[in-house]
């Protein structure tokens, strides 16, 4: 049995938009976690069980000292937020080659919401509450994999979900690999996903209660092989993402009024390169290279919606371990150009960046003492236009083990 348990209590300044800096608009972000974790073993059943429970907090306040926008004049949002979730699943071991994993899971979810605004319109307020605003989820899974039977492996799963809003889903994977020799395998998969709207896409002032599910079929084919002593592994893999219904938030360029909408769809498709390469016995190189691109279509017209989305993303990162007490770390990170938001000023597409980082440890005996530096070169960069991102910094610490 394990007991796990966290707290965390952040608060922040927010902008007025982009370029524009508010000085009495800040915000607070609460939230307690609990979990319990049970585990049951014995000869070829293993049984899991577990139990978690989250409350958030997030409150908004603009005041009225620092009037950027003159019909403006004080806001306030409160949003309060429970997530349980109960599940137990066990893994049946037939034989060497064949074993089943099946299980069930409940989701319950509720929000207590409220809005307040004052401006030259007059006040403005609504709230929600938990008994209302709330929904449960039903799943039952199963999965049967076959391994190592004559160089053939083979999984297919299933998934049944019952909504208390949208009724009942069902998804599912397939995922097929073979062998080509002792250290390389072909591999596909084919898998169905469903992503509800969450309580504060619907419930929120930008809520929409007619919003519907998005739903997805990727298929994905690849490659990997791995060195003699397993200590390098390579693998590269194609892949293709078809997506219904797709969850944005919208803003009417007329009006500016912002919702979230469902769109009528998205195709998107690329690949992956990952390595993992041991250099001697006091290092290794871990690295990966993606590519990805597509388009929406949304009443018939084609669209490259893909906003801030890099075309090309490269990460890299070099764990060195010159002794067993001191691990090094250099690291670094590419992100390709990318199409600017919608509504988003600046230049189109947006600037391609890097950023450079250092990791380094001191393991004692009870404790432990690191660094952390990011962007080392004190890059400039802009993930959407107009909000700052982190220059140079970095973190320091020791970590005690009793």
């Amino acid at each position: 049995m394990k007991l796990l348990g966290t707290v965390s209590d952040y608060h922040f300044g927010l902008d007025e938009g982009a370029f524009t800096d508010d000085k009495d608009y800040g915000g607070k972000n609460k939230n307690n976690m609990g979990a319990l974790y049970f585990n049951y073993h014995k000869k070829n059943i293993v049984w899991n069980t577990q139990v978690s429970y989250q409350y958030s907090r997030r409150y908004f306040t603009d005041d009225s000292t620092d009037r950027s926008d003159p019909a403006a004049y004080y806001s306030h949002g409160r949003y309060l937020a429970s997530n349980l979730t109960a599940e137990s699943y066990a893994n049946f071991r037939f034989t060497e080659h064949m074993q089943l994993v099946s299980g069930i899971q409940f989701i319950n979810q509720k929000t207590d919401q409220s809005y307040y605004s004052l401006g030259s319109f007059g006040p403005y307020a609504e709230a929600l509450n938990g008994d209302s605003v709330h929904i449960d989820q039903y799943s039952a899974y199963a999965s049967y994999l076959v391994t190592g039977l004559h160089g053939f492996n083979f999984e297919a799963g299933m998934r049944v979900n019952h909504h208390s809003i949208y009724g009942n889903n069902f998804t599912y994977t397939i995922n097929p690999s073979f062998n080509t020799g002792d250290h390389s395998k072909i591999f596909v998969n084919i898998s169905s996903a469903y992503k509800i709207p969450s309580l504060y896409q619907l419930y929120s002032e930008y809520g929409n209660k007619a919003l519907k599910p998005e739903t997805s079929t990727t298929y994905e084919i690849g490659v990997q092989t791995e060195s003699n002593d397993g200590g390098s592994v390579f693998r590269i893999a194609a892949f293709k993402r078809d997506v219904g219904n797709l969850i944005i938030f919208f803003t009417d360029p007329n009006t500016f009024a912002s919702i979230y909408v469902n769109e009528s769809s998205q195709h998107d498709y690329g690949f992956e390169i990952e390595s993992n390469m041991r250099l001697g016995g006091i290092a290794n190189w871990v690295s990966n290279f993606s590519f990805v691109t597509g388009e929406g279509t949304d009443m018939g017209v084609k669209t490259n919606n893909l906003y801030r989305r890099p075309d090309f993303t490269v990460n890299s990162r070099l764990n060195l371990q010159p002794i067993s007490q001191l691990t090094l770390a250099p690291s670094f990170k590419y992100v390709g150009a990318r199409p600017k938001g919608l509504y988003d000023i600046g230049p189109d597409p947006m600037a391609p960046y890097y950023t450079l980082g250092f990791f380094a440890g001191w393991q004692l005996p009870h404790a432990r003492i690191y660094a952390d530096l990011q962007n080392i070169t004190n890059q400039q960069y802009f993930d959407i236009y107009g909000y700052n991102s982190k220059r140079f910094n970095f973190m320091v610490g020791v970590n005690f083990t009793l």
